[in-house]
């Protein structure tokens, strides 16, 4: 998960809400036009450097739905509100997915956590294994089992890292596969590079306007190497 840094409301998104107010008329995220939606869209995909919000997957406008930080269901004031509203995969929807299969918003649902990428530091609340899980950025414990066992013993910012990450599922069988492969791919391509290169390669992977999947783990595992 990475810090996504929001800019303005799109023009047509901002117009739509004057024209409601001024009709009378509720700010209804359902009853929203298309020129608005798409605008938003187009936005939060350019925001969130063609990632999903959550668990950094590659997205674009056709595999992808807008994502209520706030639960559109709990909190109707903010349901068009621009900084509520992300841009998410949709890899788990589906009738043939189990429900432990699920993850990012589909799982979420009307659940609340920690809004950790509107935080300039979040990738340093998390870290990454070689088996591909995501655990908060404590080595007390070594796997996501460990942690789920000894919540407890946690410091309450790893419990709110702990429970944003039980409620994402990010640990579902699907993304600790990819992020395994991912892991493994990185680490065979690092390990030819000077430091020099690592360095270069960084620079230039954040620089870009569209990233590969899992930014943050790619850089969680050249940071351990430059150590």
């Amino acid at each position: 998960m990475r810090f996504i840094e929001k800019t303005y409301s799109p023009t047509s998104l901002d117009n739509w809400k004057t024209g409601r107010i001024a009709a009378n008329q509720g700010l209804i995220y359902d009853e929203l036009a298309a020129q608005p939606q798409s605008d938003l869209k187009d936005l939060l995909i350019s925001e969130q450097k063609g990632l999903c919000c959550y668990c950094q997957q590659v997205i674009t406008n056709n595999n992808s739905t807008i994502e209520h930080f706030l639960p559109q269901s709990k909190y109707k004031k903010h349901e068009t509100e621009y900084l509520n509203l992300h841009l998410a995969c949709k890899y788990s929807r589906g009738k043939g997915i189990k429900k432990e299969d699920k993850y990012c918003d589909v799982k979420k649902g009307n659940d609340l956590i920690i809004n950790a990428i509107l935080h300039p530091e979040c990738e340093t609340f998390f870290r990454y294994t070689k088996n591909g899980e995501i655990l908060p950025n404590d080595f007390i414990f070594k796997n996501y089992k460990e942690f789920n066992k000894n919540v407890e013993k946690l410091n309450l910012k790893n419990q709110a890292i702990l429970h944003l990450i039980n409620v994402l599922n990010l640990n579902s069988i699907d993304l600790i596969n990819k992020r395994k492969k991912t892991y493994n791919d990185t680490l065979k391509a690092m390990r030819k590079m000077s430091n020099a290169k690592k360095i270069a390669f960084l620079n230039k992977e954040n620089a870009k306007q569209k990233l590969s999947r899992f930014p943050s783990l790619i850089k969680n595992i050249f940071e351990m190497e430059l150590k």
